[in-house]
């Protein structure tokens, strides 16, 4: 599936009914598991003393719009590699937040902000990226000393080969921690995400209706998501409260090493975190 194609067609509409977004950040909430993990960990660990908020890969910028409803008082940098919808996002936000935003067009692979962060997201983007290190550097880099990054990303294996733009299919647990500390990063806390009952609504509300529903079926996509989407909320909601031991995504909150914390990190046992609570 490329999401590309259908992320600029989004895009298009959001530009031309700009009074729309709010009801597609609201779809976007409904259907995507991902985003009810993400704004947990937003939660818990976002300071409201320290609020420079540096969204990588900002997308449609919902996770952006969600910090600062929450946290009025954040600064929020906001960088993405497409133009077109960073663009649409910065008429959107500028009229509501004038000062608050700062929005960049780059590529975070040779992108390093001027100003210390204390929280980066980086959401469903590293498998993405080619040089994968090279960002997790750069986000080390500008991170506060009690800052914290957030990681969604699939976990490696067949699910992940559903997206075509990913130039990796995720990541183990130990993959990911061992770029992470490499980069001068530790893991905080964990968790997998889309496990039994997230794997089945993602089938039911994501992948049938993307996959399926072309060209005269989309007639029938409305009464579909009408019978099925009940049911897929019910298991979303039971997958966000379970203490999954394993899932398709997983969610990771790390927090920079101290330089002299650097060797004792780099051979963290891993085991420890497969048999971590999943808090």
């Amino acid at each position: 599936m490329e999401y590309e194609p259908l992320k600029r067609r989004l895009n298009v509409i959001l530009k031309m009914f700009p009074f729309t977004r709010k009801i597609f950040y609201f779809l976007l909430d409904a259907v995507i598991l991902r985003q009810w993990y993400v704004k947990r960990a937003i939660r818990n660990y976002l300071s409201k003393n320290k609020l420079n908020f540096y969204d990588a890969g900002s997308g449609f910028g919902q996770y952006s719009c969600y910090v600062l409803k929450h946290y009025p008082a954040a600064e929020i940098l906001a960088v993405d590699i497409d133009e077109e919808i960073s663009e649409a996002f910065r008429r959107f936000i500028n009229k509501r937040y004038p000062k608050q935003v700062k929005i960049e067009k780059a590529d975070l692979q040779n992108y390093i902000p001027e100003n210390k962060q204390d929280m980066i997201i980086a959401i469903d983007i590293l498998e993405h990226i080619e040089d994968d290190l090279t960002v997790l550097k750069n986000f080390r880099k500008v991170i506060d000393e009690e800052g914290y990054l957030i990681i969604s990303t699939p976990y490696a294996g067949k699910e992940a080969e559903y997206t075509a733009e990913h130039v990796r299919n995720g990541y183990t647990i130990e993959e990911l921690e061992g770029k992470l500390n490499e980069a001068g990063w530790e893991i905080q806390e964990f968790w997998f995400s889309y496990g039994f009952w997230g794997n089945i609504a993602w089938h039911l509300g994501m992948k049938i209706p993307l996959s399926e529903f072309k060209c005269l079926l989309r007639i029938l996509l409305p009464f579909y998501l009408l019978l099925v989407y009940p049911f897929v909320l019910v298991m979303m909601v039971l997958d966000y409260n379970s203490k999954n031991r394993k899932g398709k995504g997983m969610v990771v909150v790390a927090r920079g090493i101290k330089d002299e914390e650097a060797k004792q990190a780099s051979s963290t046992d891993t085991h420890r975190l497969e048999n971590d609570t999943h808090r």
